[in-house]
Parts: C-alpha cells; sequence; structure tokens
C-alpha cells in the first residue's frame, strides 16, 4: 500500500479544483497542438502550469511509488485534464504545451522530494548553498523587475479608445463626457502622427476623462485607453469593480510578463442623489512612477502612486485582477519579507541574507531604477533576516544542530 495517501489525495484535489472548474467564457480560443500559443511563450502561464504539478511529483515520491508508474500518472494526468478542457469544460483551453509544462512539473517534484529535507536537517553545509542561490536569485529577480518595468511601446499603429466594448472587459457603465491622451481630446479613433510620435517615444504618458459614474462591473471595465493595432494594451484608465486603476506598459509585457497597477478604491460607489454628478478621473506614468487622481464635483481629490520599484516584482507574475492598496502593501511586504527569512534561516548567519538584501533592496534599485531606496522595504527586508536568523537559533536550541546552530 502506498505511503502517505493523504498527501497524494490532497495533490490531485488541488489539481481538479485548478484546472477542472468552468471558466466564465462561451467558447474555446486555442489549438490543441499550440506550443507559442497567440504568439508568445507567456512564461507566467508556463510557470503556473509547472508549478501545479509539483506537488503531485512530491507526492508521488513520498508514498513510495515507483518512477515509472510515477510518470505514467503524471502524464495521464495532465493528459486527461487538457482532453477534457479542450473538448467538454467551458472557458478552459487544453493544450499540447500545458501537457509538456505540467508533466515537467510532476517530473521535477519527483525528483526533488528527497533532497527537500536537507534544508531541515542538521547538516548545515547544503542548506548554506541553498541559502547563497538563493540571495543570488532572489538579486537577479530584483534586477530583471527593474528592467522590465521599464516603459515600453510596440511599432504598431495606435488608436485611442472610449468606453469601449471589448470580449476580454466588461464595459463601462457610466458616461464619458470627454476624454484626452497627453492633452488631447480623442475619441474612438486612430492616433494622429503628431500624437502618436508623442507617445511612442516619452518615458511618459497621461490619460484623462471626465465620466458621469457608472454602477460596478464584475471585471475590469475601460475607460480610456490606447492599443495598437495587434490589440496589445498600451495605457489604460479603467474601472474595476469599485475601484479606478491606471496601468500603462512595460517592458515586461513584451516578454508575456504582466504590469502593475495603481488603483484607488471605492470611486465608484452607489450615490444617494438620482443623477450622478461628473468627476475627473486622471493617470500618469512618468519613468518609473504611475500616479493616479479622482476628483469629483465638489473638488474633493484622492490621489494614489506606485513606484514600480524591484520589491514590487511579484506583479510580473501576477495572472488576476490588481488588488487595492491595503492588499498590495500586504503582498510587497511577504514578498520580500519570506524569502529573506528563508535565506536567513538556512544561511545560519548574517553573510547570504545581508547580501541579498542589500543587492535587492538597495543597489539594484539605485543602478538600474527606479533610482531611489524605498525605506519601508528596507525595514521589511530587516525583520525577514532577522526572523530567519531567530528561527534558526530557536531550533538549534530546542534540540539537536540545526541550520542556525554554531560549527
Amino acid at each position: 500500500m502506498a505511503r502517505r495517501p493523504f498527501a497524494l489525495a490532497a495533490a490531485f484535489a488541488f489539481i481538479a479544483a485548478a484546472t477542472l472548474i468552468p471558466a466564465p467564457a462561451d467558447a474555446w480560443q486555442r489549438d490543441f497542438w499550440c506550443i507559442r500559443c497567440g504568439g508568445s511563450l507567456d512564461p507566467v502561464e508556463l510557470a503556473l502550469n509547472v508549478l501545479l504539478f509539483l506537488p503531485l511529483g512530491l507526492a508521488l515520491r513520498a508514498a513510495g511509488i515507483r518512477a515509472r508508474v510515477a510518470l505514467t500518472i503524471v502524464a495521464g494526468t495532465t493528459v486527461g485534464i487538457e482532453i477534457l478542457q479542450y473538448t467538454l469544460i467551458v472557458g478552459r483551453d487544453g493544450t499540447l504545451r500545458d501537457c509538456i509544462t505540467n508533466a515537467l512539473g510532476g517530473v521535477a517534484g519527483f525528483a526533488l522530494q528527497p533532497h527537500a529535507g536537507v534544508l531541515w536537517r542538521a547538516d548545515r553545509t547544503p542548506a548554506r548553498r541553498v541559502a547563497w542561490a538563493g540571495a543570488f536569485a532572489w538579486i537577479a529577480h530584483a534586477a530583471m523587475a527593474s528592467i522590465l518595468f521599464r516603459p515600453s511601446s510596440t511599432p504598431h499603429q495606435y488608436f485611442s479608445q472610449v468606453a469601449p466594448h471589448l470580449g476580454q472587459f466588461d464595459v463601462f457603465g457610466g458616461t464619458v463626457l470627454s476624454a484626452s491622451v497627453d492633452g488631447v481630446r480623442v475619441e474612438s479613433d486612430t492616433f494622429t502622427r503628431d500624437l502618436e510620435a508623442r507617445v511612442r517615444t516619452a518615458d511618459s504618458i497621461a490619460l484623462a476623462g471626465v465620466v458621469l459614474p457608472g454602477p460596478p462591473v464584475a471585471r475590469v471595465a475601460p475607460i480610456v485607453n490606447v492599443v495598437d493595432g495587434m490589440a496589445n494594451e498600451i495605457v489604460i484608465l479603467a474601472q474595476q469593480r469599485t475601484a479606478l486603476e491606471f496601468q500603462a506598459r512595460v517592458r515586461g509585457q513584451d516578454f508575456g510578463f504582466h504590469a502593475p497597477a495603481v488603483v484607488i478604491d471605492d470611486v465608484f460607489v452607489a450615490s444617494a442623489t438620482p443623477a450622478p454628478a461628473p468627476m475627473l478621473l486622471a493617470g500618469v506614468r512618468r519613468e518609473y512612477t504611475l500616479r493616479l487622481r479622482a476628483t469629483n464635483a465638489k473638488s474633493e481629490t484622492r490621489e494614489a502612486w506606485l513606484t514600480l520599484s524591484p520589491s514590487l516584482g511579484w506583479a510580473l507574475w501576477w495572472p488576476f485582477d490588481y488588488p487595492g492598496r491595503a492588499a498590495l502593501v500586504w503582498m510587497t511586504a511577504a514578498w520580500i519579507f519570506i524569502p529573506l527569512a528563508l535565506v536567513g534561516f538556512w544561511s545560519g548567519g548574517l553573510g547570504a541574507p545581508l547580501v541579498a538584501a542589500i543587492g535587492a533592496q538597495v543597489l539594484v534599485p539605485i543602478a538600474l531604477g527606479p533610482g531611489s531606496v524605498a525605506w519601508p522595504d528596507i525595514v521589511v527586508a530587516a525583520m525577514g533576516v532577522l526572523a530567519g536568523l531567530a528561527g534558526g537559533r530557536l531550533r538549534s536550541a530546542a534540540g539537536n544542530e540545526t541550520l542556525g546552530a554554531s560549527g
């Protein structure tokens, strides 16, 4: 009988919940045999597919199942799921690419399972190596984020859209009285040659709209946006449920990653008066800074801004609607705290976590962008390092020599 059957059942349940529930769509959109689906490898989707089957590989190895049988189970599971997605489950796209990446995740989990315990045993040398590898990976990801957060343009014709009707978005339920791009009034039309040249070559762009607000929406609803002839989003000012959102294209989107957005919560709330009053909405990008402003008829203004620092690196991988301000702060803090705590725990000393924290939170932002240091991020990084070191010491005091113990 297989050992640890509950872990194996949990892995299958996790995969089923993530893949077999219909999504809100009414058509299949991809060819099953595609590898570069939609013309892009989409690194976010590839990474999620690998991670999805990683627990299954771990659980199969932990359950004592032989390699050949385990690989057959992984392959059969992913092929079965993708066929169901392609033929039966509405809103899901079964593809050969997903079969391959899911299988890679299962194989990786099966191969890594025997080595996972080295991170928690008394032998500190392998854990220290992992700590230093993690430190340099953390710095490398910060450098990648700084580069991928730089403004991006595309070579195709630019169009402005005002409250458009697009299948992937909801329709803005209010009324757009006027809209502008970089101060130039626009309708739903192609850009003039001068405006396109200005937007394409500048590191800044501004969208604005005077609107009569509408009711909350279920998804993102563009108010005014700019797209190119290949339907790539360049910049968008939109309603997201009851919030206002502004997002501008970054270099990461050229490679299939996602872009951060700045959000003001509860802009589109129910009005006590039957006729809504007009609001002025404006979003601006200048290099690494996003700013968003909402002004009501009483000249009351709410503002939000976001600096695209490496600490927002999680946003490159975020495939869902962008979170509000409070959630963004907590997610960014967790993104910094958890990796540095793990590096501190594994290292048993200050070397690796200190290099990781200074490299990613100080040197990379200054050298590659945005050119300044976010001190709250430094505080969170220090807390993560100290928590990791303390965790190692506590384990050492509780029993046998562990990661935090001295040699």
